[in-house]
């Protein structure tokens, strides 16, 4: 048994011996984790970055730290002179195996991500290792809305109650929640955005009142950089239809024969407006589509009165047009009627008298009395 005991002890020897100089047989582990606060998924200057993670071996501690940055995406162009030493104890420490601590950091100014290094030293064997943390994503910039519309279909507006608008939003880079939305201007109008990364979209509702509408919209990023954007316009709300002013090519009362009527709405139309007219006698103008744009013509025939059918008096014309919002009008603001008259004066008879004036130049003589 005592044989048995010292050929184990000198194979344990031996194996020691067979070691090359300088190799050290590593028994210690370091995996630490980087964390953004809150939800962030990337940090910016001022953040508080947690450390964690885990070490392994047997007498264990953290010999150092470090905070690396790198000037690109993947991580492997170290900043130079940028590197950023924790205080073991204060800043980082491990408990038993678990690693913890935290630190508020500024970034430079030209990092783009950023990684926790841990070396870690067992002291049963003198042995080391250096572990490093996935890559946080490094974000100064706060995020900036590159499109912004206001869309029923596709058009623009103005907008009337009961219209069905979708805003879009198109953000610089991922935000962390929906853009908030407040309008003010026209009425109470109101949205609730949902979506992610850079696109934003929802329906605004409450679409009352008249005028133009502006909104201040906030943008969190990923990082939690904050921007508060607002717009001199967003959209107009119209809920109220057009109106319209009517003239004639000739001066009333109208006589028998061709006279254009116009009319002019006090907004842009979606289309030519229907015009009737209710004339004297038996026969109406009943919704015809009038010619032009901006300004509307008619082409309207008075005819001479007949009796029955056609008769001379006072027209009555209506107009019935919607505006771009989708407004239906039918008020006339001037011009509503207008006089026909066909019928000649007719003559009554004619009578001359006088009397003598006693001077026979004027040529008014009364008959001299016979001798």
């Amino acid at each position: 048994m005592l044989g048995m005991v010292r050929l184990v002890a000198a194979c344990a020897l031996l194996a020691a011996l067979l070691v090359p100089a300088g190799m050290v047989r590593a028994t210690a582990s370091s995996t630490p984790t980087l964390t953004a606060p809150g939800t962030q998924t990337a940090v910016k200057n001022g953040d508080t970055l947690t450390f964690g993670g885990t070490i392994g071996g047997t007498s264990l501690t953290i010999q150092s730290a470090t905070l690396r940055q790198y000037s690109d995406t993947a991580a492997t162009t170290e900043i130079t002179g940028a590197a950023i030493t924790l205080t073991v104890g204060s800043d980082i420490s491990a408990s038993g195996t678990t690693i913890s601590g935290s630190k508020a950091v500024t970034f430079n100014a030209n990092a783009v991500r950023v990684m926790l290094e841990v070396v870690v030293l067992d002291s049963s064997d003198n042995s080391t290792q250096t572990g490093t943390s996935p890559a946080l994503t490094v974000d100064n910039t706060a995020p900036t809305a590159s499109a912004v519309t206001f869309l029923n279909g596709s058009a623009s507006g103005p907008f009337k109650s009961g219209t069905s608008v979708t805003m879009s939003v198109t953000s610089s880079e991922s935000l962390s929640v929906a853009p908030v939305v407040t309008f003010s201007g026209a009425g109470t109008p109101t949205v609730t955005l949902t979506g992610s990364g850079t696109s934003w979209t929802g329906t605004v509702a409450d679409l009352t009142g008249n005028g133009a509408v502006t909104y201040t919209m906030v943008l969190t990023d990923v990082a939690g950089n904050v921007t508060t954007t607002s717009s001199a316009s967003a959209f107009t709300v119209d809920n109220i239809g057009p109106t319209y002013a009517i003239t004639y090519s000739r001066t009333a009362p109208l006589s028998a024969g061709a006279v254009t009527v116009t009319v002019t709405a006090n907004e842009a139309l979606s289309g030519a407006p229907v015009i009737s007219i209710d004339q004297p006698g038996t026969t109406d103008i009943s919704s015809v589509t009038m010619s032009g744009s901006g300004s509307y013509t008619y082409s309207y025939t008075v005819v001479a009165s007949t009796g029955t059918t056609y008769v001379d008096g006072t027209a009555t014309v209506t107009v019935s047009g919607s505006d771009s919002a989708g407004n239906t009008g039918t008020t006339i603001s001037s011009g509503g009627t207008f006089v026909i008259d066909t019928t000649p004066p007719v003559s009554t008879g004619v009578s001359l008298t006088s009397s003598d004036t006693g001077t026979a130049s004027d040529r008014i003589t009364s008959v001299a009395p016979v001798l």
